[in-house]
This record gives C-alpha cells, structure tokens and sequence, in this order.
C-alpha cells in the first residue's frame, strides 16, 4: 500500500490533474491512503472515506453513502422577484414536512425539511397557487464539507 500526505499540495491545477489521475491509475492495484484536509481532493481521487476527529473515526464509507445517510434534513434555496416572498413563504411554513423557512436577503430564502421530503413540486405548486414566478428552486447537495463540518464541530 501507498501513504500520500496533501499529495497536491503547491501545484499547479494541470499537475494536480496528473497526480489525480496518477493515484486512480495506481489504486486499481494497491490500496492508497491519502491523508489530506482538501475535501474536494477526497471527492476526486477517493471512494471511501474515514473522517477522523479527535482521535477517533467519527464517520467511515463511500462518498455516496455518507451523503445519502449523513443528514435528518434536506435544504432548498428558493428565490422570487422582491416584495413576493412573503406570501410564498408564509404559505411553505405551513407544509407538513417543512422545519424551518429563513430569509437570505432580496427575494431569497432557505427552506429546510425532514430529510426524504422532496419538496420541489409543493413549492412550485405553492408559488402556482399565489401566482408568484419562482427565478430559482434549488435543493442542495449534501457534500463532504458539510458532513465534516457537522461530525467534527464543537458544539
């Protein structure tokens, strides 16, 4: 097996290109462990993953089980024209699924849910309903960041 410690560290975006590809070609038949705090590294070079805080590992599997499992919510953004998201989110609060609605600045707002709720056609019936055009329905990906950020925060 291969240890690599912040294997891209100080290059260039071409060379790390080839050091990606470089530890793929050479994970086919050796077992690599990169140790590095660069999550998107660990997105492009990795199919597992060990998330270690204080000593001890606080999350260990592929990338796309960690996301699927990692969280009890799911996030949308949503934004309308100015002076017509009140209404709209008013009308969100009062969905079943939903948690929370919180503001993000002109026209924008978050809307949390539990965590299997796919809440994009009720938002856009919602905004249907109110005869508000939504400019963005959005539901965010859950990422390695967030996922480390949430298993390794001090709270």
């Amino acid at each position: 097996f291969l240890i690599l410690d912040e294997p891209t560290s100080g290059l260039d975006p071409n060379q790390i290109v080839e050091i990606r590809k470089l530890i793929r070609e050479i994970s086919k038949e050796k077992t690599i462990i990169l140790s590095t705090h660069i999550l998107a590294e660990v997105e492009a070079a990795c199919s597992r993953v060990l998330i270690m805080h204080n000593g001890k590992i606080a999350a260990d599997g592929r990338i796309s089980d960690l996301e699927s499992g990692s969280s009890s919510e799911t996030e949308y953004d949503v934004a309308v024209a100015e002076g017509e998201s009140e209404a709209l989110e008013k009308k969100i609060r009062g969905l079943p699924e939903v948690r929370s609605v919180r503001s993000t600045g002109k026209g924008r707002f978050t809307v949390r849910a539990d965590s299997q709720s796919d809440l994009g056609p009720a938002v856009f019936d919602a905004a249907s309903e109110l005869r508000t055009r939504l400019s963005e329905l959005h539901r965010r990906k859950v990422t390695l960041e967030t996922i480390f950020q949430k298993l390794t925060s001090e709270s």
